[in-house]
């Protein structure tokens, strides 16, 4: 397995029984708009070490199948390009599962995937300053606000629809159905702390359940937020 980009790795998993993703790895990517996260895993072997450069004709693991839970019928990778979630991950981690977190910031739940197979037919990263106003928009939350600016906001400035320093008692965040944020303006809307609510949505035939990750559910013109969607609303805008 070789890196999909120019990288610095920042975390190595080698112990395959403490997540799903078995063996796995992590790459720190610098671009002009945040920094992005290539994540390797099922691995056999890895043979790069945390801090270390890493270049495209880097080797840094052999295939395999590690993990739980999976078809054994042969090696593979699983492959992703994620943006991160938050940097105060382990305080979430730590409210909503009875389980121990063992990968800190790099826990595959604070990671947003990409679709990495389009990005890959371009062959270099995204500008997601500009990439993200091409992914289509899904539905809108309006969730309540705390004074801090989360860290998804410090990391990838571009998000920001407003004024920095603009207050405000709520944000209203844009998604695709695969849960990427596309942007969070500032909102004036009042809302329920314990319940963020879906302002805006795409019409769907088929139930949202199926379209959003099982992060809003209902059909047609009614959406609402799943539990599992609250859980990932209070991660982004670190409401914990």
């Amino acid at each position: 397995v070789k890196p999909i980009a120019i990288g610095k790795v920042v975390y190595a998993n080698h112990d395959s029984t403490k997540s799903n993703y078995g063996k796995y790895l992590v790459i720190e990517h610098e671009t002009p708009s945040g920094k992005l996260y290539s994540l390797y895993a099922h691995l056999a072997s890895i043979w790069v070490k945390t801090n270390q450069p890493v270049t495209l004709s880097s080797k840094i693991g052999r295939l395999g199948y590690t993990g739980r839970g999976l078809n054994r019928a042969r090696a593979h990778l699983h492959l992703e390009l994620n943006l991160m979630y938050s940097k105060r991950f382990s305080t979430w981690h730590n409210k909503h599962y009875q389980t121990q977190n063992h990968h800190g910031v790099y826990n595959g739940i604070n990671l947003i995937g990409l679709p990495i197979h389009e990005i890959l037919k371009k062959g270099q990263l995204p500008d997601m300053r500009s990439y993200a106003k091409k992914l289509p928009a899904y539905y809108t939350i309006t969730t309540k606000r705390k004074s801090k600016l989360p860290s998804i906001l410090k990391n990838y400035p571009w998000l920001l629809d407003g004024q920095r320093n603009q207050s405000s008692p709520s944000w209203d965040i844009t998604f695709t159905g695969s849960g990427i944020p596309l942007k969070m303006i500032p909102s004036f809307k009042k809302v329920d702390s314990k319940y963020p609510q879906v302002t805006i949505h795409t019409k769907s035939k088929y139930p949202h359940l199926w379209r959003t990750k099982s992060r809003i559910s209902g059909q047609g013109k009614k959406a609402f937020v799943t539990p599992s969607g609250v859980r990932a609303i209070q991660l982004l805008v670190e409401s914990f």
